[in-house]
């Protein structure tokens, strides 16, 4: 999806990005007619000009457009090209849904995890609220994989570890004041006490501990 003046040959600038979940409407649609309302694939998949828009004007850059389109339909299912909108799930309680959320994705969205391996960092330009959501929930991707690693563990059992000690507990009530509390293990030990914080390392010595 590319605004007109873009060349074919910029593979990362025609190929389809995921919706981001707010802000006006961007050049990858500026280019979409006012009687279009449905993308064809190669393939003969059909999806909403609001999910693959493609150059009204520029056959080259449809072309790629729709090569890049094929390319996505070989890595994924089309119903979940054909339904995917992203919007954070609400962690409201559950660590596991931030989890899943990140690797297997949630009400047939794809992964967070396979959108940053197809798109890396494109898919979040612009959008300072998508960034600053994913660094918090990136820090309980982290610990869980740091725990899933200890030997005998994996996410599973890490998962379950955190829901027995941290989350939910009378401290830390949701996935999301236990985010907000959740630090690296490089801030001090006492400085982290004295801030209410609670420090990954610690959270790790706790695991092993009981291993």
């Amino acid at each position: 999806m590319t605004s007109q003046s873009e060349s074919p040959t910029q593979s990362q600038n025609t190929r389809p990005m995921p919706a981001s979940p707010a802000g006006p409407p961007s050049s990858q649609t500026a280019n979409v007619t006012a009687e279009s309302t449905d993308t064809i694939s190669r393939s003969g998949e059909t999806y909403s000009s609001k999910i693959f828009s493609l150059s009204a004007t520029n056959g080259r850059t449809r072309d790629a457009q729709l090569d890049h389109i094929s390319i996505l339909e070989s890595l994924y299912e089309p119903c979940r090209l054909r339904d995917h909108v992203f919007v954070w799930n609400e962690p409201e309680k559950l660590i596991k849904d931030i989890w899943r959320e990140f690797t297997e994705g949630i009400d047939g969205k794809l992964s967070v995890e396979s959108i940053e391996k197809t798109w890396g960092n494109r898919w979040r330009k612009g959008q300072g609220s998508v960034r600053t959501e994913l660094s918090k929930r990136l820090k309980i991707v982290t610990l869980i994989k740091q725990l899933a690693v200890l030997e005998g563990w994996d996410a599973s059992r890490a998962l379950a570890f955190l829901k027995e000690h941290y989350v939910p507990t009378k401290k830390y009530s949701t996935a999301k004041g236990f985010i907000a509390a959740l630090q690296e293990s490089k801030m001090d030990e006492m400085k982290a006490k004295e801030k209410g914080k609670i420090r990954m390392g610690d959270i790790l010595d706790h695991a092993r501990r009981i291993s």
